[in-house]
């Protein structure tokens, strides 16, 4: 009975855990700057959970197939800091330095700088600061006040993550680029990424510039509306008419084939224990046609 039970609570388990499968996502970063543009920093179909956006704000992010929104959602962008400061520190070429905030640890690096500006990389994050700009690095705010050619070193002041609020002491910076990472569910047939402030579009995301490597193969998340180059071979008229998605192709809008074959193996799992309890050996001796058998 207890061999029953154990049967019973994997099955079950392992129904659970399909229910929990990681989807099919866009996986967007966004740079968003002070001068109300925006650029795209990354985009990349992989798989995740989408990202839980609060849906409210003076900007937005869509998912569009034509003129159809498939998915949509407000957010908030802040440029105003409110901080605690690291102090100023001078930063040479090459090295790193561990700064800690408000005990949080960030590992600094300057990896290259020009005229006006200087590229910081923190905790393996490369972001780029101008002369007397701030920017929003892997939560921790650089704010560079001038460089050193002579030393190979910039000087920068490092502030702790912005958060919502007023800054009555005006000792932060203003932000002048706050990047954001979204992961967005995945459409078979979206084709591009809408981002707007307010009325104004800040970005368009092409999808299919991304999507399709056009080598010829059906590779990855490729399919025949994001790549119709490379996923559509020539077929029959009867194949034509009735096209059958695979399993790279099914969007987060369809049946998933993980949490499917998980589900069929836990089911199966549970109709494997009743038939072992009900068929036991005494059980089938005392039915009448055994008995009958033997005679």
């Amino acid at each position: 009975m207890k061999a029953e039970i154990a049967f019973i609570i994997i099955g079950i388990a392992a129904l659970s855990q399909t229910a929990f499968a990681l989807e099919t996502v866009y996986s967007v970063q966004i740079n968003f700057f002070r001068n109300d543009t925006a650029a795209l920093e990354h985009f990349e179909i992989a798989e995740g959970t989408p990202t839980e956006i609060p849906d409210e704000g003076t900007y937005s992010i869509k998912v569009m197939s034509g003129s159809k929104v498939l998915f949509q959602s407000r957010f908030q962008v802040r440029f105003q800091a409110l901080c605690a400061t690291g102090g100023e520190s001078a930063l040479k070429k090459g090295e790193k330095l561990s700064v800690d905030i408000n005990s949080r640890i960030y590992s600094v690096e300057l990896l290259e700088f020009g005229d006006t500006d200087a590229k910081f990389s923190v905790n393996g994050v490369n972001g780029t600061v101008g002369v007397g700009k701030a920017v929003l690095i892997a939560g921790l705010t650089i704010f560079l006040s001038k460089l050193d050619p002579a030393a190979n070193a910039a000087v920068a002041i490092l502030y702790e993550e912005p958060v919502e609020g007023e800054d009555p002491e005006g000792s932060c910076p203003v932000l002048e680029q706050v990047p954001k990472w979204y992961r967005l569910p995945f459409y078979r047939n979206a084709d591009r990424i809408v981002v707007k402030h307010a009325d104004k579009n800040l970005l368009t995301v092409d999808i299919p510039k991304y999507a399709c490597k056009a080598d010829g193969k059906c590779n990855g998340y490729e399919n025949e509306i994001l790549c119709p180059a490379d996923c559509r071979p020539k077929q029959t008229a009867e194949q034509e008419s009735s096209p059958k998605p695979t399993s790279s192709t099914i969007s987060s809008g369809e049946l998933p084939l993980l949490p499917i074959i998980g589900a069929v193996l836990a089911l199966a799992v549970i109709i494997f224990v009743l038939y072992r309890k009900r068929a036991r050996p005494q059980d089938i001796a005392d039915q009448p046609f055994y008995q009958q058998a033997l005679k």
